[in-house]
């Protein structure tokens, strides 16, 4: 037997490789079983053994092992490796590779990106591409005035509305509402001054109602007297009155009431046109209105011969709804002058006259009391009316009637008093 020595042997293979040459590589002795044998080994590594050692050839060992994919042919890449677009070398079987595409990512290019295009960054910006493998955030501008990005439909503590009343209030960072914007009690926008069903008009009694959208109009309510004011006038504008009948009613400063203008001083007992016109109910000198607890109140006047009449007269209201009474004193007496007291009730009802210091008359259908002492005793009346009683109103008219019996007298003044 021939022993090789195992230095000739290694020698020996070395040339047959670096000569090129096609045998094939006689494995060691020591190859185990399944690995890579003889001209599976021999494509490249006889090139350049330091290629792809670790899958087909092991200069320790000098022996053929698997490749990357279990296979025993070399691979000309390794799994994993990049190919093609965005890529990678994958196992086609044992003895190929093939390329696996990936999808590539937004920006046209391979890498994972975070935050991805069109992300929102920083105060209201959007991440764009930083070339192929990378992004930025892009400003777009400042935040709106509720902090956040989206357009709003105003701007926070503007006004607002319909009727501009209101306040742009913000509910999130990109929410906003119009909060407080009220309208008139019309629907409408315009100040009117009042609201529906107030009371109105220059006298009162009257309510607001509406007129379209933007104004009120006064429905009802007492309407102004002749001087412009309110309340009712006793008499005429421009009629005659005072002593003489040489003035005239014109209205009094609060255009509430009638007063006598112009009148002049005359001589009492030759009075115009022959008589003071005061003879009758129809033509009484007006004392004027009063309620029931009117204080006490006089008029100093003349009968200008025996066959002059004085009638005046006066309107009480009864505020209380007690019982009214009427008091009527003639004094001051220089004549044998008379005094009746009459009462008309306003609401048409026979009176119940009570007569004290006087006696119960009746004088051209109307009833009441009369004094008619001799001389020039002051005469005095107290009238009640008890046809009302408590809790009814006992308003009217009270007449006091001047008169003499002796038809000789000549003119002569008197005081007359009356009170409520």
């Amino acid at each position: 037997m021939r022993y090789v020595s195992t230095h000739l042997l290694a020698l020996a293979v070395w040339a047959a490789l670096a000569s090129g040459c096609a045998e094939a590589l006689t494995p060691s002795a020591d190859v185990s079983e399944g690995d890579c044998q003889g001209a599976d080994c021999l494509q490249d590594t006889r090139v350049n053994p330091d290629v792809f050692a670790d899958d087909t050839y092991s200069k320790d060992t000098g022996v053929c092992t698997k490749n990357a994919c279990g296979g025993c042919s070399s691979l000309p890449n390794r799994p994993g490796e990049a190919c093609g677009s965005c890529g990678s070398y994958v196992c086609a079987g044992l003895e190929t590779l093939q390329c696996n595409e990936g999808a590539g990512n937004a920006c046209g290019g391979c890498a994972a990106l975070s935050p991805l295009p069109g992300d929102s960054c920083g105060t209201c910006g959007t991440t764009v591409c930083e070339g192929k493998e990378g992004t930025r955030c892009e400003p777009n501008g400042t935040a709106n005035s509720c902090g956040g990005c989206t357009g709003l439909n105003g701007v926070a503590g503007q006004s607002c509305g319909d009727c501009n009343r209101g306040t742009w209030t913000c509910v999130s960072p990109n929410s906003i509402r119009c909060d407080g914007d009220t309208s008139n009690s019309c629907g409408g926008c315009t100040d009117l001054g009042g609201r529906v069903n107030d009371s109105c008009g220059p006298c009162g009694g009257g309510v607001f109602q509406c007129s379209g959208a933007e104004a009120l109009n006064c429905v009802g309510g007492d309407q102004t007297n002749v001087c412009g004011g309110c309340g009712t006038l006793v008499g005429n504008l421009g009629d005659a009155c005072g002593e003489c009948l040489n003035g005239q009613l014109a209205c009094n400063s609060a255009k509430t009431a009638l007063e006598c203008a112009g009148e002049s001083l005359c001589d009492p007992c030759a009075p115009t046109g022959g008589t003071d016109n005061n003879d009758t109910y129809a033509t009484a000198s007006n004392l004027g209105d009063f309620t029931d607890g009117d204080s006490w109140m006089t008029r100093t006047d003349w009968l200008y011969d025996g066959g002059d009449v004085d009638v005046f007269k006066a309107h009480v209201d009864d505020t209380t709804f007690a019982e009214l009474i009427v008091i009527a004193e003639l004094s001051d007496l220089s004549q044998d002058y008379d005094l009746c007291l009459l009462w008309e009730r306003d609401d048409g009802a026979t009176p119940e006259i009570t007569c004290t210091d006087s006696d119960l008359a009746t004088i051209d259908g109307k009833t009441g009391c009369c004094s008619l002492k001799l001389g020039t005793s002051i005469e005095t009346i107290t009238l009640d009316d008890g046809a009302g009683g408590l809790f009814v109103n006992d308003s009217g008219t009270a007449y006091f009637r001047v008169f003499t019996y002796d038809t000789a007298l000549a003119c002569f003044d008197y005081q007359l008093g009356y009170g409520f």
